[in-house]
C-alpha cells in the first residue's frame, strides 16, 4: 500500500475505532485490490485474528494468535472455503497439524505433531468419486516408531520415474502395515479408473497377484510423455467359514448347514504413480 492509500483510509480507520470502544474488530478496506483487511483483537487488546475478505467471504491468508500472543493457526481460503495449507501450532511455537486443502477439504498427506517436536499421525486423503476419505494411515509411538497395529499404509517405489521409450519400468508395491496383520494378502487392480478412482472402463482394468504383501508392476509404454498409472492396492483375507455361521453373518440361505466354504474381506489403499518417457 502506498503512501497516498494509507492517507485516504486513515480517516475510515480512525472513526471505525473510535465507534467501536472494546475495539473487537477493525476493518480496512483496499480499493485497489477490492479486498477488506479484518483485524480481531482480545479483550486485553491483543491481536487475535487478521485476515482478508473478499465480498464479504474469507478469501486470501487468515492468521490467529491465543490470549497471550502466540502464533495458534495459519490458513488460506478462496472464495469463502479453504485452499491451501492449514497449520496449527502448539503454545510453544511447535506445530501441531499440518494439512493442505483443496475447495474446503483435505487432499493428500496431512501430519499431525507431538508437544516435542516429534510426529504422532499421517493421513492420506483423497478425492474418491463423489467423496473424500482417508486412504492411509500412520501412526507413531513416543519414540517416533510405527505402531504397525495401529497403522495401514505401503510404500510405491521404482528405479527410475522416466525412461526410454521400449524401456520397461517396473513399479513395486510394498504393503508396510497390513489390515489383517498375518492373514493378510494383496493384489493390484489397474487401469481403467479416472483422477477420483471411480472405475470408468472395465475392459482397461487388469490385475497382478502378489506375492505375500508384495507385487510387482510392468509398465512397458509405448509412447513418449508424460504417463500416469491409477488404481488400487487390495488387501485381502480369506477365511474358512460353514454355510451355517455365513447364514448368521450375511443372512443368506443355505441347503446345507455343514458346508464349508470361503469368504473374502477386503480394504483398499488407492494409488496414482506418475513417470516420464523420452
Amino acid at each position: 500500500m502506498n503512501l497516498t492509500s494509507i492517507f485516504r483510509f486513515l480517516p475510515f480507520l480512525l472513526l471505525l475505532v473510535a465507534c467501536n470502544n472494546n475495539r473487537e474488530f477493525e476493518e480496512i478496506y483496499d480499493s485497489e485490490t477490492g479486498l477488506t483487511e479484518r483485524i480481531e483483537y482480545h479483550p486485553d487488546g491483543k491481536v487475535k485474528a487478521r485476515g482478508l475478505f473478499k465480498e464479504g467471504k474469507e478469501h486470501g491468508e487468515f492468521i490467529h494468535y491465543d490470549e497471550f500472543g502466540n502464533l495458534e493457526e495459519t490458513s488460506a481460503y478462496r472464495d469463502g472455503v479453504l485452499e491451501g495449507i492449514l497449520k496449527v501450532y502448539y503454545p510453544n511455537g511447535k506445530l501441531k497439524e499440518e494439512t493442505y486443502y483443496s475447495e474446503g477439504v483435505p487432499v493428500g498427506w496431512s501430519y499431525l505433531y507431538r508437544e516435542n517436536g516429534e510426529k504422532k499421525a499421517a493421513y492420506q486423503y483423497i478425492r474418491f468419486e463423489d467423496r473424500y476419505i482417508a486412504t492411509q494411515r500412520i501412526k507413531y509411538n513416543e519414540l517416533g516408531a510405527i505402531i504397525v497395529d495401529s497403522s495401514h499404509y505401503m510404500t510405491v517405489s521404482s528405479k527410475h520415474d522416466t525412461v526410454s521409450l521400449g524401456e520397461e519400468l517396473r513399479l513395486h508395491f510394498k504393503l508396510d502395515a497390513p489390515f489383517y496383520g498375518s492373514k493378510s494378502q494383496v493384489r493390484l487392480n489397474f487401469g481403467g479408473f479416472d483422477e477420483t478412482y471411480r472405475l470408468i472402463d472395465p475392459a482397461a482394468t487388469d490385475t497382478v497377484n502378489g506375492n505375500g504383501l508384495k507385487a510387482e508392476l510392468v509398465v512397458l509404454p509405448k509412447r513418449k510423455g508424460k504417463h500416469v498409472v491409477r488404481g488400487r492396492l487390495e488387501d485381502f483375507r480369506v477365511e474358512q467359514i460353514s454355510a451355517e455361521e455365513a447364514k448368521k453373518r450375511f443372512k443368506v440361505e443355505v441347503e446345507n448347514p455343514e458346508e464349508i466354504g470361503n469368504v473374502t474381506e477386503s480394504v483398499y489403499i488407492y494409488f496414482t504413480k506418475e513417470f516420464y518417457v523420452r
